[in-house]
């Protein structure tokens, strides 16, 4: 079982430890000791490839500040990740909610959302149950968006990464972590603030509607 975690305390380029996936642009940095992007309108996509996990996966990090909506997206963790394709589950933030979605060569597809606030820890997990991959995130440890797929893409996708798309210079994060998940199936609680938390089973239709 291997558990990996980055706290960015540097002041430039991220450790080596993370590499930039293929087809993607490269200007997340540590700023202040928190996650950052450079610049306005930049596509980041960073795996760790310092380590490959199994078929139970988490990743998570603190939301420090938002992204605001003008254009511009933040950034998530992400599981089950090909280096090659980009194609993997993502927790992402677009505005003031989280997004759990997945991508398969090229299309996205978007399973639920639920709001977000500065200084959220966000988790993504993904679970085999039979030939399905039990889905969730959880915020500040409840969770808040469940969903199996019942045809999951994971095979040869050992990753976790770091996923943004068109990100803006404002959002900060901060203390990754990520690697095997082994405490068994993601639980479904609904917490006592927002709204109630969101399932679903199956497949969805591909969503336009956001980019990454």
């Amino acid at each position: 079982m291997t558990t990996v975690n980055d706290a960015f305390t540097g002041t430039t380029a991220l450790s080596g430890n993370w590499t930039v996936f293929g087809s993607a642009s490269g200007s997340l940095s540590c700023v202040s000791g928190l996650l950052a992007a450079n610049a306005d309108g930049e596509s980041n996509k960073y795996y760790w490839s310092a380590d490959t996990f199994g078929t139970s996966q988490y990743a998570k990090m603190t939301f420090t500040t938002l992204q605001p909506n003008n254009g511009y997206y933040g950034a998530g963790p992400m599981i089950f990740c090909d280096p090659s394709d980009i194609d993997g589950y993502y927790a992402i933030q677009i505005d003031t909610a989280i997004y759990l979605g997945r991508i398969e060569s090229g299309s996205i597809t978007n399973h639920g959302s639920y709001a977000l606030s500065a200084g959220d820890i966000v988790e993504i997990r993904g679970v085999p149950n039979g030939a399905d991959l039990d889905l969730s995130i959880l915020i500040n440890g409840v969770s808040r968006i469940t969903y199996t797929d019942v045809a999951p893409h994971m095979g040869a996708n050992t990753r976790i990464a770091i996923n943004s798309y068109s990100t803006g210079a404002v959002f900060r994060g901060d203390d990754f972590e990520g690697g095997d998940y082994s405490a068994g199936s993601p639980d479904v609680t609904t917490g006592a603030s927002g709204s109630a938390a969101t399932s679903g089973h199956g497949t969805a239709a591909p969503v336009t509607s956001i980019g990454l």
